[in-house]
């Protein structure tokens, strides 16, 4: 198998299945640098205080999501509305931010460097995601989505992208 069909099957993957596993790598991956001395991230521990911070915030952000959109979880032909209020007005994939807030955190947490790779490679997950959501999104609410995207122009950062 070569690495174009590596990467069809992890994106075949149901998206919830493929982010728990990421954390858990990501966890684990920090667990053992740990135990076995890898390479530190410099200026520690305010890393490590800023990484426990920002995990704060990504739980704060994944809450708030969730309390917007209640069905953020359930099977694609379930979902039968869509919701553009509360940080859903800021952001239109406030979920995958929080990710991506969550596995920054995690790395600078731990402290260990090699956990920044996984974290890159993870963000573009994040984002790939987020991107072929958008199609899934405009083909399943055409005039509606189309309305929302140019309301609120920022797919994952405000401000930025």
């Amino acid at each position: 198998m070569n690495l174009k069909n590596y990467a069809n099957l992890y994106f075949a993957m149901n998206p919830r299945n493929r982010i728990v596993m990421q954390e858990m790598l990501l966890i684990g991956m920090g667990i053992i640098g740990a135990k076995f001395n890898w390479y530190e991230l410099p200026f520690l521990p305010y890393l490590n205080y800023l990484g426990y911070v920002l995990i704060l915030i990504a739980v704060v952000l994944h809450r708030k999501a969730h309390q917007a959109f209640n069905q953020a979880h359930y099977k694609s032909a379930e979902i039968n509305n869509l919701v553009t209020h509360g940080i859903y007005s800021k952001v239109r994939h406030p979920i995958y931010l929080s990710f991506i807030v969550m596995d920054v955190g995690i790395a600078l947490a731990f402290g260990i460097l090699p956990l920044l790779l996984l974290v890159i490679i993870f963000c573009y997950s994040h984002v790939a995601t987020a991107l072929r959501e958008e199609k899934f999104l405009m083909e399943r609410f055409f005039p509606e989505y189309t309305k929302y995207m140019q309301k609120v122009p920022y797919r994952i950062i405000p401000k930025v992208f």
